[in-house]
């Protein structure tokens, strides 16, 4: 990724990550322990996540025959991911399932949010 895409990436790489880390301390403050480790994972997951979908926006913003191509995309990869976690964790039991899930739709729709700051054609918000 190169020119205004790459700066609108790393940029938002770097806000959302200050946003994930702003949501797990808040989180860490609200839930028990046995569910910080869940949390964590969540956090991470939604993150990498979030960069890959938001990557794949930018790849096409400067299309527009196939920029509603590209939104869906990563909508349905966030819901796939959404979908695929929670069948996982309802497998295992390494983490507890209800606050794994909560925290990272939680995150994922936060992420959201934030992209919407950050795709807009040739600008940056930072």
């Amino acid at each position: 990724m190169t020119g205004g895409a790459g700066r609108a990436w790393r940029s938002y790489a770097a806000a959302s990550l200050a946003l994930v880390l702003g949501l797990v301390v808040a989180g860490v403050l609200v839930v028990d322990a046995g569910a910080r480790p869940g949390l964590l994972v969540a956090a991470g997951a939604a993150w990498v996540l979030q960069l890959a979908a938001f990557a794949g926006l930018l790849a096409v913003r400067d299309r527009p025959e196939l920029f509603l191509l590209g939104f869906v995309g990563g909508m349905l990869l966030r819901l796939g991911m959404v979908v695929g976690a929670g069948l996982w964790l309802r497998a295992t039991a390494l983490f507890p399932p209800l606050p794994t899930m909560i925290g990272f739709v939680t995150f994922l729709f936060g992420l959201l949010l934030l992209e919407a700051v950050y795709v807009r054609k040739g600008e940056t918000a930072g």
